[in-house]
Formats: C-alpha cells, sequence, structure tokens
C-alpha cells in the first residue's frame, strides 16, 4: 500500500452518498484508485451496497497527506501548479460524465466530487484481473487471442475519437478482463489523463501537468499535448499489442526501433503485413504512424499487402534559441522641463504642501496603508495561519487594493481560510484586474480559459492575457503563445506565437523557451 493512500474504512462524501474505502487498486504518478462501497436505494427502492472505483487526484511527486486530516497538501511552490492540475482533472472528469459516452468496453464515469483538498472520481468497479496480469499468468498470447482481447478495445478507442476525447493511458494495466462463460471482456478503465477537445483540436479545458507511462507512451506526450493527438492513443495501443505477443514491456519511445520490433514479431509468426502494421504504429514521428485507429485496425487485423518498414532515420537536433537583445525596448522616462513660478506663490503651496504632508504622514502613522495589510496578510499566509491572512487580505481589498484582491482570491480558489468557491474567486479575480495587477489579469484569463466561476470564453481569456503580458507576467506571456500557436480566441497566427514565446524566454520563462524550441522547425 502507498503510505500516502487512504487507509481501508475511511469515509468519503459527497453531496447525495458517502463512500466507505475497501482497498487501494492501484496507483501511479498522478492518482490512486480505490475500491469503495456505498449503501444505496435502488429505482426499485430496496437498499443495496453498490460497489465503485475511486480515483482520487493525487500528484505523488508534489503532494502529501496529512496523516490525521487525510487532507492533501503541496509546498507553497507548487501550489499553482497542483491547483491547474486539479482544476483540469474535474473539468475533464465533469466533461465525461456530461458526454455520457455509453460503449460496452469503456468504462462507464458516474460522478465527480471534492473532498479532503482534492477531487474524486467515481467509476464502474469492474472485478476482474487485467490484461498485465493475464499475460503475466498465462505468458505470451498467439495472434488471434490478442486480436480478440485488443480488437474491441480499439474499436472502444474509436468511439472516444469520435467524441474528441484522447485517452492518453493506454496499456496493459488499464484493460480490464472480466471473466464471462465463454471466454474473458476487455474494458478499458482510467480516464485519469483523458483530454477532450473542440472541433479545431484545442482542449476544452486548461492543460494539466504532463503523464505518461513508460513503453506505452510516445515521446511527445512526455511534454504534455497542446492539440488534439489521435496518433498517441495509436502508439499506446500497438504497444499494449507487443506486449500481448512477447510478454515483455516495449522500450521507452526513444530507444525502440520501428525496424526490431518488426523482425521480433516476424521470429514470433506473425505474418509480413500484421508485424509491419504494428512496427508503423511504433514509429517515432507521429505524422508516420496511422492517422486514425480505424485504419491502424483495418491494417493490424484486416490487413493489406505493404512493404516492410526501413529503418528510421534519426532526427537532427533542434538548436537552441537564444535570445541576444530584449525583444521589446524599456520605455526611458524623459526628464521634465522646470517651469517658473513667482517666488510668494512657491513659499505658499510649499507651506501647504508641507501641511498637507504632515497630515497624511500623522493619518499614515495612526491608519495601516493597504500596502500594510496586504504584507501582514502574507506573512500569516506563508505562516499557514490563513484566518488571519484572509482578514488582512480582506480589509485591503475592500479599500480596493488590487494584489490584496488577487490574493483574496487565491484563498478562494485553494480553500485557505475560506470555504473553496470558485464563483467568488472569479469575482475577487476581476476586481483585481481592473485595477491593473497582472496576477488577477492573468488568473481571470485562466478562469475564462477554463470557465471556472465564469462562462468559458476563449477570446475573453486573451484579451486578459494580454492585460497581464503588457506587465511581463510571464505567464500570461506564455498563455498567449499558446492561443496564437493553436487558435485558441484568436486567428491561429505561428508568428505571433513566436514573438510572444520569444518574449517569454528573454523574461526566463522556460515554458515558454521549451515551447519555443518545438515551435522552431530543426535544422536539417
Amino acid at each position: 500500500m502507498n503510505e500516502n493512500s487512504l487507509k481501508p474504512g475511511t469515509v468519503l462524501r459527497d453531496s447525495q452518498r458517502k463512500y466507505t474505502v475497501l482497498k487501494v487498486l492501484g496507483h501511479g504518478g498522478f492518482g490512486i484508485t480505490y475500491l469503495v462501497e456505498s449503501e444505496q436505494v435502488t429505482a426499485e427502492g430496496v437498499s443495496a451496497t453498490v460497489q465503485y472505483a475511486i480515483k482520487e487526484h493525487f500528484v505523488g511527486t508534489l503532494c502529501s497527506r496529512d496523516p490525521q486530516s487525510q487532507q492533501v497538501v503541496s509546498s507553497q511552490p507548487v501550489s499553482g501548479e497542483i491547483s491547474r492540475s486539479l482544476k483540469a482533472f474535474i473539468a475533464e472528469s465533469r466533461r465525461l460524465k456530461s458526454l455520457g459516452i455509453d460503449d460496452p468496453n469503456l468504462v462507464k464515469v458516474f460522478d465527480v466530487f471534492e473532498s479532503n483538498g482534492t477531487a474524486y472520481m467515481v467509476m464502474e468497479y469492474l472485478d476482474g484481473g487485467s490484461l498485465y496480469d493475464y499475460v503475466k499468468a498465462h505468458g505470451r498470447l498467439t495472434f488471434a487471442q490478442m486480436e480478440e482481447l485488443m480488437k474491441p478495445i480499439c474499436r472502444a478507442v474509436g468511439v472516444l475519437h469520435a467524441h474528441r476525447v484522447a485517452h492518453y493511458d493506454i496499456k496493459p494495466h488499464n484493460i480490464m478482463l472480466l471473466k464471462l462463460k465463454k471466454g474473458v471482456y476487455p474494458v478499458l478503465i482510467d480516464f485519469g489523463l483523458a483530454k477532450h477537445y473542440d472541433g479545431q483540436g484545442d482542449a476544452t479545458s486548461a492543460i494539466a501537468a504532463a503523464g505518461y507511462s513508460l513503453g506505452y507512451a510516445p515521446v511527445e506526450q512526455y511534454g504534455g499535448f497542446k492539440k488534439f493527438h489521435p496518433t498517441a492513443d495509436v502508439y499506446a495501443l500497438a504497444a499494449t499489442m507487443l506486449f500481448c505477443l512477447t510478454g515483455q514491456r516495449p522500450p521507452q519511445a526513444q530507444e525502440l526501433k520501428p525496424v526490431d520490433v518488426y523482425n521480433q514479431l516476424l521470429s514470433l509468426g506473425v505474418s509480413v503485413p500484421q508485424a509491419n502494421a504494428i512496427a508503423n504504429a511504433l514509429e517515432y514521428k507521429p505524422e508516420d504512424r496511422p492517422a486514425t485507429v480505424d485504419i491502424f485496425t483495418q491494417r493490424v487485423f484486416a490487413p493489406i499487402q505493404q512493404q516492410p518498414i526501413q529503418q528510421p532515420i534519426q532526427q537532427p537536433i533542434q538548436q537552441q534559441f537564444q535570445p541576444q537583445t530584449p525583444y521589446w525596448p524599456q520605455y526611458q522616462p524623459q526628464p521634465r522641463k522646470k517651469t517658473g513660478w513667482l517666488k510668494g506663490v512657491l513659499i505658499a503651496l510649499g507651506c501647504v504642501a508641507a501641511i498637507i504632508v504632515g497630515l497624511l504622514i500623522l493619518v499614515a502613522v495612526l491608519t495601516p496603508t493597504p500596502e500594510d495589510l496586504y504584507n501582514e496578510g502574507c506573512d500569516y499566509y506563508n505562516q499557514g495561519q490563513y484566518a488571519s491572512a484572509v482578514d488582512c487580505f480582506r480589509q485591503a481589498a475592500e479599500s480596493d487594493y488590487g494584489p490584496a484582491q488577487w490574493a483574496l482570491g487565491q484563498c478562494y480558489d485553494n480553500g485557505h481560510g475560506v470555504p473553496k468557491n470558485w464563483d467568488i474567486s472569479a469575482e475577487w479575480y476581476r476586481k483585481s484586474a481592473d485595477n491593473d495587477c497582472p496576477e488577477g489579469q492573468y488568473e481571470l484569463g485562466l478562469c475564462y480559459e477554463g470557465g471556472f466561476g465564469v462562462d468559458e470564453s476563449p477570446s475573453m481569456a486573451v484579451y486578459w492575457y494580454k492585460k497581464a503580458a503588457a506587465a511581463n507576467d510571464t505567464n500570461a506571456i506564455f498563455r498567449l503563445g499558446h492561443c496564437y500557436e493553436n487558435g485558441q480566441g484568436v486567428t491561429r497566427d505561428y508568428n505571433e506565437a513566436y514573438n510572444w514565446y520569444r518574449k517569454g524566454a528573454y523574461l526566463g520563462s522556460f515554458q515558454s523557451q521549451q515551447a519555443l524550441d518545438d515551435l522552431l522547425v530543426p535544422a536539417e
């Protein structure tokens, strides 16, 4: 059992029912899955105990759990990243539920709720072993046995793609085999990394941290996706087939050579067209793989004559962009010209100014400024005294101090000192943004991009990102580059994307530097 997992007997509650944890079913880098049970009343009015699988959002490398309260906690430097990842998890879970994709070879998603400082996806529990367990127990499969198990999974993934959903975590561990009277029945589970995309191939929620499974994910998945990538699932399906036929986990993407896969499958008795089709789906470059699951499935299970693949060409290393000069020159204020005044008027004005300054100093001594309250709130916040921090932030925020309004929005965003409430956090971000606070403008952009506390609007997200970018907010600059690169809220313009990424890279943004490297065409 993972030391951070919930203990058996722990009770989780949503707005309608409670779930009692029975045991851990599995855990990975982005979540822990539990078997739970819940007492429910059926449609017939009979009380019954129902079992579910619940996936908890838990980024193992960035989170820990308070053993007393069961709260999931993270350190301050990564709390923003965790918050965005959590929002994406919730948004995708809700979208999967709302899409209502009803397919016999896909696990059903019933609900998502928040508790313990994180979120939980409630799924159908399938009482059976995984494909991984089956192969390890029975040895490698024949091609006919593999086809019986994988052909329905390929068809189900095609259904997902038709709904603009990519799974991004297909592997033998995530294919459950239900034992029937005759044979076994495969079902694809675990939508923890799944993403939904719109008709233009853009993600419908903010991109979360990248997740992948070595041996089953293509190399481009290691850095996360900006666009709909059905060929990533094609790669994972082919890698899973390779595992079934060899009984061994495939090499990780950087080390895998399709020509070696081809020769290995031939040595195991797989036909030339079928071996070629599987190897071709494991190509390093996405554009060299079958473009859709349907094309891949036809080639593997109803193969046509193809030429054997050739040794892949080694790709040249991308040149690193090293900006030499600032993208935008710094504004240099010009000295004002002195204007002559009558000596007497100057003396009189000086006396009045001295009196005013004295009064202002006296008021300042007696009354803390909004900035003082904000700084005091930051001290409380960093010490974990969130309730006191909220009091200070609120006083400063009610004085129309933008940074304090942003900080109060953060408290409502993360549930620190106040109940988590994205509607209220969005209101405070808006007030902060209206007061020209770049942090508030960036966060309001995120709210519009993901539909958190406001109606989703990519164009409004771009508007607020531009406001924050004008103050050199590197997060907003990166998001603007992303929007222009993908045509999200603006017309796609790669030159404009290059300009924003370049500016972000110059200001020291590693995200922008990586995006810039990806956008540049490698030297021949």
